[in-house]
């Protein structure tokens, strides 16, 4: 069945959507967006605003845990920096 309009608030499978389109839908959205989602996401979401929302939401998580995850990779660079330091001046004064 094809369409003329989709709402942003319209349901997915109320408007007829099946797994094979569930599959078009995530492939849609790796192609496009470099997002990969779950099926049970996909039903958890089923209209556009909430998958919309969905993504918005974990796309920010995951950037802020990226942001967190480099701060700590710098934080052990800096101790292992320190670490080596101290074996230098140690191996200096013996």
């Amino acid at each position: 069945m094809r369409l003329e309009r989709v709402g942003v608030n319209d349901n997915f499978f109320d408007l007829g959507g099946n797994s094979i389109l569930i599959a078009q839908v995530k492939n849609k959205l790796r192609e496009d967006l470099q997002y990969d989602i779950s099926v049970v996401e996909i039903f958890q979401n089923p209209t556009i605003k909430s998958l919309t929302n969905y993504i918005n939401k974990t796309s920010q998580e995951s950037s802020n845990l990226e942001s967190i995850d480099n701060r700590v990779q710098k934080q052990i660079a800096s101790v292992n920096r320190r670490k080596n330091l101290i074996k230098r001046g140690r191996n200096i004064n013996n």
